[in-house]
């Protein structure tokens, strides 16, 4: 018995010496695989951080009055997805988009805080109060160019009623008045 224990006991040590090597390279895969992680967490959040910034300086012009007045709705809004991305990230979106939030509902009429984070009923609400006052426009241009028109009409209609008289009246005195002729362009140059 003796025997068999020690080969017994002969086999396991054996079989754990040939096994030592295999459970150091899977020790040695896990720490490369585990360095591996690292650096790309590192560079995720490197690029993160780069990103962040990038948004951050972008946003930036919002907060200037002089960029608002040649800004349409399609630069205000991608402002807004932006601020509204980076917002919990970075002061200067959440600042940003406080900013825009109190623009938009200054000039636009538009409360951000009603439609949410969802960019496109952001979108679709700018788009409409766009389309309001292109349609007001028109239909003011429309009124003008009646009005001018009219008025058109109207100074038409008295040149001519007016030119008519003063015509009238003309040719009552050129008739009455025989004594002295008519002087026009010709007969001055004549006399000099």
């Amino acid at each position: 018995m003796t025997r068999r224990a020690g080969t017994r006991k002969q086999r396991t040590d054996r079989a754990a010496g040939r096994g030592g090597p295999f459970a150091r390279a899977r020790e040695e895969l896990a720490r490369n695989a585990q360095r591996q992680s690292e650096h790309e967490q590192r560079q995720l959040q490197a690029r993160f951080e780069g990103e962040r910034d990038v948004a951050g300086a972008r946003l930036m012009v919002v907060e200037r009055p002089e960029w608002w007045d040649p800004a349409d709705t399609r630069q205000i809004a991608g402002m807004h997805e932006t601020a509204q991305q980076w917002r919990q990230f970075n002061p200067r979106a959440r600042a940003a988009a406080d900013t825009i939030a109190r623009e938009v509902k200054d000039r636009y009429g538009v409360d951000v805080d009603n439609l949410g984070a969802d960019p496109q009923a952001f979108r679709a609400a700018l788009a409409q109060v766009e389309l309001d006052r292109d349609q007001a426009v028109r239909g003011e241009r429309g009124t003008a160019a009646t009005d001018y028109t009219q008025a058109a009409l109207a100074v038409q209609e008295a040149d001519h009623l007016g030119l008519m008289r003063p015509r009238a009246s003309s040719r009552k005195r050129e008739s009455t008045n025989f004594s002295r002729p008519r002087e026009g362009p010709r007969s001055r140059a004549r006399r000099s």
